[in-house]
């Protein structure tokens, strides 16, 4: 999958705009939660999406709110497809539109992670027996995501490019809801100790071996409905005034694990982790564990964070992406969440 740089439409004059693009704001089914912009070409007209009433957004599935076809090319039209969909738990826009192209065999050929809450790629998918080729772009405002499908025949793309380009760039959902996909808890480890969020989704509890007087330790369990545990994250603050060496206090951290059933495997991943003060260093390993308690195959995902006073161990245990894709990609975000908003003290 290339990562290459898309088009934007940034180069575009407001002249050659204004000459051959209608700006378009609509209202879908009179909802002034899903009023959307975008820019379309004058030669395109838009084709109506009928429902028998005024539908429901879920997070079941994707709603159609609008949608403009261009001029018919060999056995195909170009379009323009813009559907939304509310998300239960935070996730990247990257990993819902990843979930989206498994689940409609869309070949994703070039993925650009603007933001968490925004990707654009190029596609190819087919549609009864004819293939397409174009731009798919997700936007996530608080719990709603947007998608922009721009397609038309792979032998057109070249003069589709600069529609495509600016129809997404362009495509803009202003009244949806704001925030995050759900609301955010602070929690605070020790006295003072480390700040970091999560989401409130994920419940909490603490380990039997926690020792408020020179370490502190919690986990952190996102669950089903019916309260089958598909993801933990156990975490664990130690003074170095307290320890003697840093490799010793993570083979406790890693026994700790393993008393939790976890047998490690191959390590898959290892890589440094950007930091800011007073963070020092930190670093991230994802294993190949082996849930003893099931017999199956999951990962495991072991930072550790240092600064001044504290040493800093956080573990995610999740299914893996080729098993479950849709709670892997949430038991991501939630890690990710964590360790991007670790601080120290109160601010």
């Amino acid at each position: 999958m290339s990562d290459n740089k898309l088009p934007s439409g940034k180069n575009v004059s407001d002249e050659h705009i204004k000459q051959s693009y209608n700006r378009v704001q609509d209202t879908p089914f009179g909802n002034d939660s899903l009023f959307y912009r975008l820019l379309v070409s004058k030669e395109w007209n838009p084709t109506a999406i009928h429902l028998q009433e005024r539908p429901v957004i879920t997070t079941e599935k994707m709603m159609g709110i609008g949608m403009f076809v261009g001029t018919q090319v060999s056995d195909s039209k170009p379009f323009i497809l813009l559907q939304v969909m509310n998300l239960a738990q935070e996730i990247n826009a990257a990993d819902v539109l990843r979930g989206y192209a498994l689940a409609n065999d869309y070949q994703l050929k070039t993925l650009q992670e603007d933001s968490p809450k925004r990707v654009d790629s190029l596609v190819e998918f087919q549609l009864q027996g004819v293939t397409y080729f174009g731009r798919a772009m997700m936007a996530i405002t608080g719990n709603r995501v947007g998608f922009l499908l721009a397609a038309g025949a792979p032998s057109e793309y070249e003069q589709l490019e600069e529609k495509f380009a600016l129809a997404s760039a362009s495509f803009e959902m202003s009244n949806a809801p704001q925030g995050h996909i759900e609301a955010w808890r602070e929690y605070q480890i020790g006295v003072n100790w480390l700040y970091f969020h999560f989401p409130t989704s994920w419940t909490f509890d603490y380990p039997d071996s926690s020792d408020l007087t020179d370490r502190f330790g919690l986990e952190l369990y996102n669950t089903t409905a019916d309260n089958e545990v598909i993801g933990i994250v156990r975490a664990k603050t130690v003074l170095k005034k307290d320890t003697t060496d840093i490799g010793d206090e993570l083979q406790k951290f890693m026994e700790e694990l393993e008393a939790m059933g976890v047998e490690f495997g191959e390590i898959m991943n290892r890589h440094a982790l950007p930091v800011n003060a007073p963070f020092i260093a930190a670093h991230q390993v994802i294993y190949q564990i082996l849930d003893k308690q099931t017999n199956q195959v999951r990962e495991a995902w072991v930072a550790l964070l240092e600064d001044d006073q504290y040493l800093s161990f956080f573990a995610l245990l999740t299914t893996r992406r080729e098993d479950a894709f849709s709670v892997w990609a949430v038991n991501k975000r939630a890690w990710q969440i964590m360790l991007n908003t670790l601080r120290q003290g109160k601010a």
